[in-house]
């Protein structure tokens, strides 16, 4: 008799549904694993025989033969571990067949006979949606990882007896352990109730806070350049939370990313649909940044999808990792190319960056602090290339802050109001682009030519254009901040006052930009 259970294995970072095929024959006694099994598969054969012996079942005698189909698919992890044993138990008679029948099973083994997780449990998992697998048996230590998607789907057990014992019975235990008719289906979506960083800390630098606003609403990316101290890294900081809150698909997608790194960063059900937030050290190598590994696993600019990707201390980043960043600037993925495929990695995020303006950090500031030589100044500025720079939507200098600002003596924007402007700002924006039938608009950005301009403001922009000489990229950009800009002022076209608005957060050259604040 050949036994057939159904799973899944991560292949790049894609999961691929895998049919796990057993039969025992007679024979001298062996235990062989086909279909491209990599190591730690191959190594199954040891938990599982032990995992049985201590779940009350006897290995059977004989030629055991597992497939691991499809078989020109590398089969690689632990996570096969169940299905395996669950076959041979099938195939061996052990158990009826109508326990596996539409069933998919995740899970490694200990020699004891315990489930536990692994990497890409949440993306195997996930699987069900498109296999139509009426259940999925996995470990209740994925209790947490799992919780975003369908609970009644979901069969959570601690050990491989104790999943026996269940099915005996006729009792299916459930991710919340209610009964089955009583079982909750997806969780609802829910928001945080409070921050826990507010931009009333941030003393002063109201045009950041303007700039951030405007970053978020229109997804432009941003780049802050100023003194030590003077608030760069607190305002990154604290921008996640006026992002949009993720689609329970971007939330999926995101979450799964983060399991194949075995990596989360929530400690509650509020942050499940909080976007991401990522801050590499400048000392990232480039395949941490954009992803790499055996296995392959995603880099920072992949785990930042649908949220922010902030890089502190810009130039001191290797040139080479930064212009790697220029693809999914673009396209909103990575391609990363292997010997036997290609992988495509979602990379779409809102770049932030900060930089001090010289190595000692206060070039262009006020009162000669700085005492860097303008040859090292300009090797300084252009670790960061003129493609990457292009790259960039809106460009803030920061200053020094005056006594009284640190003392809170003049209150700036606090989180609550920027996010009431913001969330103005989108709602304008998203009826003025269903009252055009431009709903497709709304999240991608709109482009330069569909974008509504008076002819005063057109002639503006066409006059930097000419006397700056900038490219059809910048100019691009510029018509896309201007239209958030005006969707701030409720602006049903663009008018001067915008793109006037918007060439001040554009620079002729890094130079000037860095000097903007003195």
């Amino acid at each position: 008799m050949v036994s057939v259970v159904h799973s899944g294995t991560i292949y790049g970072i894609e999961p691929v549904p895998v049919r796990v095929e057993a039969h025992v024959s007679p024979g001298l006694p062996s235990f062989q694993i086909v279909g491209l099994a990599e190591g730690a598969v191959r190594e199954s054969r040891l938990r599982v025989q032990n995992a049985l012996r201590q779940s009350g079942f006897h290995l059977p005698k004989g030629k055991i033969s597992v497939n691991l189909g499809p078989a020109e698919i590398p089969k690689a992890g632990t996570l096969l571990d169940l299905p395996i044993a669950v076959a041979i138990l099938l195939a061996s008679n052990q158990v009826p067949t109508a326990w596996t029948q539409d069933i998919a099973f995740v899970g490694e083994l200990t020699l004891s006979g315990a489930v536990t997780g692994g990497r890409g449990i949440l993306a195997i998992t996930s699987l069900y949606e498109s296999e139509n697998w009426k259940k999925v048996v996995l470990p209740k230590a994925a209790l947490e990882e799992c919780s975003l998607l369908d609970s009644t789907r979901l069969v959570t057990i601690q050990s491989l007896a104790e999943w026996a014992s269940s099915m005996s019975s006729g009792q299916f235990s459930s991710i919340h352990g209610e009964k089955e008719d009583e079982r909750p289906g997806v969780k609802p979506i829910r928001y945080p109730s409070h921050f826990p960083v507010n931009f009333s800390a941030v003393h002063g630098q109201e045009n950041a806070k303007r700039a951030v606003a405007l970053a978020v609403v229109g997804q432009h990316n941003l780049l802050m350049s100023g003194p030590p101290g003077c608030g760069k890294s607190m305002i990154a900081e604290r921008m996640r939370v006026l992002l949009p809150r993720l689609s329970r698909e971007d939330a999926l997608q995101v979450h799964i990313l983060r399991g194949l790194n075995r990596q989360s960063d929530r400690s509650s059900d509020e942050c499940l649909f909080l976007p991401p937030f990522r801050a590499p050290h400048h000392s990232a190598t480039m395949a941490s940044l954009v992803g790499g590994g055996t296995p392959l696993r995603p880099g920072e600019a992949s785990l930042a999808h649908r949220g922010l990707l902030f890089l502190d201390e810009l130039p001191e980043f290797q040139r080479s990792v930064l212009e790697t960043l220029r693809q999914p600037l673009e396209t909103g993925y990575l391609e990363l190319s292997r010997v036997h495929q290609r992988i495509r990695l979602p990379a779409d995020f809102l770049l932030v960056g900060a930089m001090n303006p010289c190595p000692c950090g206060y070039f262009g500031a006020p009162g000669g602090l700085c005492e860097c030589p303008e040859e090292t100044v300009r090797r300084y500025q252009a670790k960061i290339s003129g493609p990457l720079l292009d790259r960039f939507d809106l460009f803030v200098p920061l200053g020094r802050i005056s006594f009284d600002e640190v003392r809170g003596c003049t209150p700036g924007l606090s989180t609550e109001e920027l996010l009431s402007s913001v969330s103005d700002a989108r709602a304008f924006r998203r009826k003025r682009l269903e009252d055009y039938g431009r709903k497709s608009f709304v999240q991608a950005g709109e482009s330069p030519e569909r974008i509504e301009m008076s002819p005063e403001a057109q002639n503006l922009a066409r006059r930097a254009m000419e006397k700056r000489k900038w490219s059809a990229r910048r100019v691009a950009k510029l018509l896309r901040v201007a239209r958030t800009i005006a969707d701030f002022s409720r602006h049903v076209r663009v008018e001067v006052p915008d793109v006037a608005e918007a060439m001040a957060f554009r620079h002729r050259s890094f130079r000037e930009a860095s000097q903007g604040h003195s």
